[in-house]
Formats: structure tokens, sequence, C-alpha cells
């Protein structure tokens, strides 16, 4: 990820970076005389040194080295938890079990963290991504049976993400923000 990441910053977001400054008023030249002369000073917003749209590449590194153990030991052995998932995902509504930690993340950390894709302090965006990432995981270690349920409930998810969508909308055109509405629009969100 360091390679994509590292190619990414030198080359695809310096362009960007310098649209913006020439949009923006802070910056007037060429392209080479901005990448020869200020494309590599200072951390954005300030400077320009920014990973830009490639802000997830140093999550998933940072959520591959945290739970690296955790998943190999679940890649390596049987166990129990994932058995577990299983049984859990093949009950009618049993993969919306995943939906409990998401819910009570959004609920209660995102008011009080913004997301800033800054890897330091983005604390509701790391936590928020590190528990879906997680959960991938053992979604695709249950193997078949994953696939097997998604295909069980793909009308019934389609039906309750419609209703969900056009709720939420409804909400965002005509509802003041407040605490009611931030968690039904977290419950709507999931």
């Amino acid at each position: 990820m360091g390679i994509p990441l590292g190619v990414g910053m030198l080359l695809i977001v310096p362009p960007q970076v310098y649209f913006e400054r020439l949009a923006n008023a802070q910056f007037s030249g060429s392209y080479f005389e901005f990448f020869t002369t200020i494309a590599f000073e200072g951390i954005y917003p300030e400077g320009n040194i920014s990973w830009h749209h490639l802000w997830f590449l140093p999550y998933l590194f940072l959520f591959s080295l945290v739970l690296s153990p955790i998943l190999v030991y679940l890649r390596r052995n049987e166990t129990k938890f994932v058995e577990w998932i299983k049984r859990q995902i093949q009950k009618p509504y049993g993969l919306y079990i995943f939906v409990i930690p998401l819910y009570v993340l959004e609920a209660c950390v995102e008011p009080f963290f913004d997301i800033t894709h800054a890897l330091i302090d983005d604390w509701f965006n790391i936590s928020f991504s590190i528990v879906l990432f997680f959960f991938g995981f053992l979604l695709i270690a249950t193997k078949d049976t994953f696939w097997e349920c998604l295909k069980s409930i793909k009308t019934k998810a389609l039906f309750i993400g419609i209703i969900a969508f056009s709720s939420q909308v409804i909400i965002w055109l005509f509802f003041e923000d407040g605490y009611i509405i931030h968690f039904t629009e977290a419950m709507l969100k999931w």
C-alpha cells in the first residue's frame, strides 16, 4: 500500500492541488513551475503535500497492521466464533446483527469527531472503518454461507434500502438537525 500511496502523492495528487490553488488564486503559473517549486512544501491544507482521495490507503495499512494477528489466527484455525457467525447470518435477519455496532458508532461517536481523512484525530472514521474492515473479513471467512445468505435476502434488503433512503431524503429536506433526527439518521444509514 506504500507504493501506490507514494506514486499517487507524487504523480496524481499534485495536479489536483495545483488546480485547487489556481481556482482559489493561491498560485499563478504553470504546472511545471508549481511542481518544481512548491508542490512538495508543507502539509495540506496550509501546504501542498496531501494524499487527497488516496486517504484510504494508509487507513487500510493501519487496519491490516492492527488486526493482522486476529485475522491470521481466524484464517488458520476453525473457530467457534466464525461458526457462531455462520449460524447467526443464516437466520432470517441474521446479517443485520452487524448493523448494531455500526449504529452505536454512528449515533454515539460521530457527533463528537469530524471526518478529516488525516489519520490522526480522525476517531470516528478510524473506529467505524476498522469495524467494517473486520466485519468484511468475518463475512468472507464464512465462505459460501455468506453468499447464500445474501442471495436469500436480496429482495428484502432492496425494499429496506429504498424505504431507508427515501426516509433519509425526507429528513434532509424537511427537518432540522437535533438529537432525535441524529439518532434516526444513524438508524436509517444502516
